[in-house]
């Protein structure tokens, strides 16, 4: 309970709103010609431009959830680079990556499932923070404004974001939407006050250091997210960020 009551105080300090002022130069965007291309801002954190990689995990989910999906990351506020990581090695998933002008990684195996994914793409990608985002949950343009500014704060590993579902549609759906509700209102917030929120898989931003430190995401569990949050929690004692932007809807489980 006292976990849950301690959710209330906001995450967002005087360091974020200070380096959510400071994200994005303005003087050089109008200098640029840039004014009208938010995808095309560099972003700063305390004045050094970093790079960011948004990677969208892909295992055979319909066309139309991953297109869905890749678009909203490519207009993703701040300049960054979409991939999509297709351990489904679907030629037409390759296709729609070329036509939505992402990137594309394929994998020989499926070793280490999603995980393995990831840390493959990471061996190509080298930006300094990455996002991951499950092929169903489409991410809303101002991710990147919403939680990079946390990582001012040299200990903050990963920013994760809430969920939210659309398909609340009969009773066991709404259950499990609601379900998830409550853990995001009330319960990871207060984890985040005693420094022990965790990843749950999408909707979230690493710093890519902190993931190296580790040895990359966790490949010993399917459940690479909690295990990896355990490892650099644990292990490197980085501080966790907790954004209470929601990502707009997905499905239910």
């Amino acid at each position: 309970m006292w976990m849950i009551l301690s959710g209330a105080k906001s995450p967002r300090d005087f360091g974020f709103f200070q380096a959510e002022r400071e994200l994005f130069d303005t003087k050089m965007i109008k200098k640029a010609g840039l004014k009208g291309q938010l995808t095309l801002w560099p972003v700063l954190v305390e004045g050094r431009e970093v790079d960011v990689d948004v990677f969208i995990t892909v295992y055979g989910e319909p066309l139309a959830k991953i297109r869905a999906t890749a678009a909203a990351a490519l207009q993703i506020e701040g300049r960054h680079r979409t991939w999509i990581l297709d351990d489904g090695r679907s030629d037409d998933v390759r296709a729609l990556a070329d036509e939505l002008g992402c990137f594309y990684i394929r994998r020989l195996s499926s070793n280490g499932a999603k995980a393995g994914n990831i840390n493959h793409a990471l061996s190509i990608a080298k930006g300094d923070f990455f996002c991951v985002f499950d092929a169903d949950f489409v991410p809303h343009p101002d991710f990147l404004v919403e939680t990079i500014p946390f990582f001012v704060d040299t200990t903050v590993a990963f920013v994760q974001t809430p969920q939210a579902h659309g398909n609340l549609v009969n009773l066991i759906s709404r259950g499990a939407g609601y379900m998830q509700a409550v853990f995001y209102t009330f319960v990871q917030p207060g984890r985040n006050h005693c420094n022990a929120a965790f990843c749950v898989g999408t909707n979230v931003i690493y710093r890519r250091s902190a993931i190296n430190d580790v040895g990359g995401i966790d490949t010993d569990s399917k459940s690479e997210d909690l295990w990896t949050s355990l490892l650099v929690l644990q292990h490197r004692r980085r501080g966790s960020g907790f954004s209470r932007r929601r990502s707009p809807p997905a499905g239910t489980p």
